[in-house]
């Protein structure tokens, strides 16, 4: 019984995103981590943001997306993903805390990058609350934009 359990309890560890605040390397998010984070959070819809440090319309959009995380808090789940080379990634952790990012940010892997055919930043993912995309794309949301998307993959 012993051993059910803390198999259980390492599982339910294992199975935690990412913490934007952990010391160290980002974890990385690949296609089966992403399977596990649509599972856990199932019932709510997901928006994927891949970003990057040194890219001026990402720092636009940020924000925007701190603040709809705050507004559509367990409606919605929010996800940053760095697509940082080796030489930027050591400045992801003080950008993700500067720009206030409080929600799980991973470094990006190749298979995610095929998968969504991610060929710029920012780019982003949305999945109703069903784990389907709804919307995936390049470019800069605005505030109604972005609220108006969210709205209806609630819907």
């Amino acid at each position: 019984m012993k051993k059910i359990l803390f198999a259980a309890m390492l599982a339910l560890l294992l199975a935690l995103p990412g913490s934007a605040s952990a010391q160290g390397p980002l974890q990385p998010l690949d296609k089966a981590g992403l399977a596990s984070l649509l599972s856990a959070n199932k019932g709510k819809a997901l928006m994927i943001n891949f970003f990057a440090t040194w890219c001026p319309p990402c720092r636009q959009e940020i924000p925007s997306i701190v603040k709809m995380s705050k507004k559509f808090a367990g409606k919605v789940a929010f996800v940053g993903i760095a697509v940082d080379d080796a030489r930027t990634q050591p400045q992801v952790q003080p950008f993700v805390k500067k720009m206030g990012m409080d929600y799980p940010v991973y470094a990006v892997t190749g298979d995610l990058v095929e998968t969504f055919q991610v060929k710029s930043v920012p780019f982003n993912v949305f999945y109703d609350t069903k784990g389907k995309v709804q919307l995936a794309g390049s470019g800069v949301l605005e505030d109604e934009d972005f609220e108006q998307v969210l709205n209806s993959l609630l819907k």
